[in-house]
């Protein structure tokens, strides 16, 4: 059994134009105003199937900051799984890769068509971005994965991940990924959103092992420019519970 979810950001209502894409609206300054992103869940036993509360509150991140997310952007999800924050950053113009392990790639590539984001989309919607799924498993550097995908993409600028640090044992592998993606190119950002289930899951003892920093993101940051309209079927208590980290290179002092 599949349902399928359309999330909506920004003014669900506006008028467009007759020439304009039906799941993107642009305002006169050629910007952005609204957008929607349909994935599809299945009742399958594997977690990546679900819209879960991390990902929705990552998706809300990526429309308030949609400016920093146009053409010039290029954007790598780690374990996208339904991938909704990555889709959205591809809607607003970046190229993004939503990676994840293989048996997750079919249902990505059928909601990149759901989506019309392929690299042939319709000339229609030529200021939207594109989105591509692409093998990766964490702390694994091989030419068919990481190492394939940072000699195939331009520059990237920003790192995604909902809920990747879910079970502590995978921590390292993920750090390990993002710390390399970040020596690669530096001027990257990785924002990540998780659930904190416990207090011995928190990320924050590993950041300096692997010469990163990290700032959480208050909530109310988000709350005034998420512009998203229907999360009915998260609760408030799910959604406060998640955070949400920027995290970058650390910057070491000159001798």
């Amino acid at each position: 059994m599949t349902t399928v979810k359309t999330f909506h950001f920004g003014q669900k209502t506006t008028a467009r134009p007759s020439s304009a894409p039906a799941d993107v609206v642009y305002g006169a300054d050629g910007q952005v105003i609204a957008a929607q992103v349909s994935v599809t869940e299945r009742i399958d036993p594997a977690f990546h199937c679900y819209v879960w509360p991390s990902a929705l509150v990552l998706a809300k991140y990526v429309w308030a900051k949609r400016a920093y997310f146009g053409s010039t952007a290029a954007v790598i999800e780690l374990g996208a799984g339904t991938g909704l924050p990555g889709l959205l950053a591809a809607k607003l113009g970046a190229q993004v890769y939503l990676t994840d392990k293989a048996l997750a790639l079919p249902a990505l590539q059928q909601t990149i068509v759901d989506n019309a984001l392929c690299r042939q989309a319709d000339a229609s919607a030529t200021r939207r971005g594109t989105a591509q799924p692409w093998p990766l498993g964490w702390g694994k550097f091989t030419s068919d994965g990481l190492l394939g995908l940072l000699a195939a993409a331009p520059p990237i600028t920003w790192i995604l991940g909902a809920d990747v640090f879910y079970e502590p044992a995978s921590f390292e592998a993920v750090l390990a990924t993002v710390a390399y993606i970040l020596r690669v190119h530096p001027q990257a950002c990785f924002v990540t959103a998780y659930q904190e289930r416990s207090a011995t899951r928190s990320i924050q003892p590993l950041l300096e092992r692997w010469g990163l920093a990290g700032r959480r993101v208050p909530s109310v940051t988000l709350d005034r420019d998420a512009g998203l309209d229907n999360h009915d079927d998260y609760d408030s208590s799910s959604m406060h519970s998640v955070d949400l980290y920027e995290i970058a290179a650390a910057k070491h002092p000159g001798p």
